[in-house]
């Protein structure tokens, strides 16, 4: 039997009719205002539209670099309270105390009315210093400063401070003081201010002496002191010459 061959293209698909596929595909093409309008959209044709979010956008960054420039017044309020506190409490207080301390004067002394006649309104300047002394006797525990109080005036005499200590590890009693000046002096011991002295030198006896001048010669001042005492029921009696006077002319 005879191989039947058919053509595969007229088998496979029916003959396409050009007329009725083209009718049936219909393509809307745009007017000329649809594609005005098409255009402007793409170029960004509606400013209203767009501008909006970017004037909002603006806005809003204003808005965020303004607020601190908003929140910084009161800062720049409590830097000037600052120099207000600085310029007007620190500065003004210590101008204030300033002012007050310079304002505080001095009590004013009621003696001061005196110092026209001589007098001096400071007590501490009319206290004289404290004549120099001169150890007079120191033996066997036994010692007597001299003093000199007040120097030869005229035919006044020189006054003179005696002060005994005791420096024995034991008290001793009827304590007795005596002196004796060249013969062109006189001296004159006043009452002393008592007769015994504990030990360690824990108290003294003071006696003032008066010296005189009597003759005009050129023999100098020297005495001779003693000063007798009881200790531990016996008697003993120390002496010694002095020829030195700090403080007096002679």
């Amino acid at each position: 039997m005879p191989v039947i061959v058919h053509n595969s293209l007229n088998a496979a698909a029916a003959p396409i009719d050009e007329s009725s596929s083209v009718d049936s595909v219909s393509v809307d093409r745009p007017s000329e205002g649809q594609k005005g309008a098409l255009i402007e959209d793409l170029l960004g044709g509606d400013d209203s539209s767009s501008a909006a979010p970017q004037k909002s956008t603006a806005n809003d960054l204003l808005d965020i670099f303004n607020s601190p420039a908003k929140d910084s017044a009161p800062a720049t309020n409590g830097g000037n309270g600052i120099a207000d506190l600085l310029n007007n409490d620190f500065f003004s207080g210590a101008a204030r105390k300033k002012t007050s301390n310079a304002s505080v004067a001095p009590a004013s002394d009621p003696f001061s009315m005196f110092d026209g006649l001589g007098g001096s309104s400071n007590g501490s300047a009319s206290v004289a210093p404290e004549p120099q002394g001169v150890m007079a006797l120191n033996k066997n525990g036994i010692e007597v400063q001299l003093f000199v109080e007040s120097d030869f005036k005229g035919d006044e005499g020189a006054k003179m401070r005696l002060v005994a200590s005791n420096n024995n590890p034991v008290s001793i009693q009827n304590v007795l003081l005596r002196a004796a000046v060249t013969k062109a002096f006189k001296i004159e011991l006043l009452p002393p201010s008592g007769q015994s002295l504990t030990p360690n030198g824990d108290n003294s006896i003071t006696q003032l002496a008066k010296v005189t001048r009597i003759s005009s010669g050129p023999q100098q001042l020297k005495m001779r002191l003693m000063v007798t005492y009881v200790m531990n029921g016996s008697e003993h009696t120390v002496h010694e010459d002095v020829s030195s006077f700090p403080g007096l002319s002679i």
